[in-house]
């Protein structure tokens, strides 16, 4: 629809025409305005006939419009209405998935904190049962160490109460043993030795008996072999 004249805007008027003052681009858009104008008015000239034919198509073509924005207000609240229903549905939705979701993440929250301490109770537990079975070991390997020498000792009174030897290092049967041969060949030893005194001495004897004389008078001595005893020793200077 053509936009209403200005009714203080005439056409052909000396006031639209371009001063000599007036820039070129103030001139061009004159002459513009002008030509603009002339379009406008041009309708005025025709008779009735025509401008009520001009005023049919018009309207024709706003009731298109009309009815065209309307079909098109129509479809923008139809699809107003069905994102409405579209979001209140997410709402929906989430608040179905929060209701589902946020006791879990509680239910999580609680499982975490549990485990938490269930780990410092575990690791405090390790720590008390490896020093317990540190401690049970030490008196497991001290109870069998006493076990062991008291077995050993009753073992060792026993053998002694009914065989005559107990299990020590130097009274065990084999040791006895042992013992026993060394002193038999210990006094074997012995009796050699004085055996072989005995008869050196014999020996001695007779030689001693074989070259001493009686004493005949002024406590000299004659021997066989010719020597003297003086002072009770045998002289070894031959008689004249």
């Amino acid at each position: 629809m053509p936009a209403p004249m200005s009714p203080s805007v005439v056409p052909n008027s000396p006031a639209a025409a371009p001063g000599p003052r007036d820039s070129p681009n103030k001139a061009r858009r004159a002459v513009a305005s002008k030509a603009t104008r002339k379009s406008i008015a041009a309708p005025m000239k025709m008779d009735g006939a025509k401008m009520s034919e001009l005023a049919t198509i018009k309207l024709k073509q706003m009731d298109g419009l009309t009815k065209k924005m309307k079909e098109n207000y129509k479809l923008s609240q139809e699809q107003i209405e069905k994102d409405k229903l579209e979001i209140l549905h997410i709402d929906q939705t989430l608040n179905t998935l929060r209701s589902r979701y946020d006791p879990l993440v509680e239910a999580l929250k609680e499982r975490l904190a549990l485990r938490t301490n269930v780990q410092a109770e575990f690791r405090k537990a390790s720590g008390a049962l490896k020093s317990m079975m540190n401690e049970q070991q030490k008196l497991t390997e001290t109870m069998v160490s006493v076990n062991r020498k008291l077995m050993k000792e009753d073992a060792k009174q026993t053998l002694k109460r009914e065989r005559g030897f107990s299990s020590g290092r130097n009274s065990t049967y084999t040791n006895s043993m042992r013992l026993a041969d060394a002193a038999k060949v210990s006094a074997a030893w012995k009796d050699a030795l004085k055996v072989e005194a005995t008869i050196q001495i014999g020996k001695k004897s007779e030689i001693q008996l074989s070259k001493t004389v009686p004493t005949i008078a002024g406590g000299k001595e004659k021997s066989g072999g010719g020597g003297e005893m003086m002072g009770g020793k045998l002289s070894s200077t031959p008689r004249r």
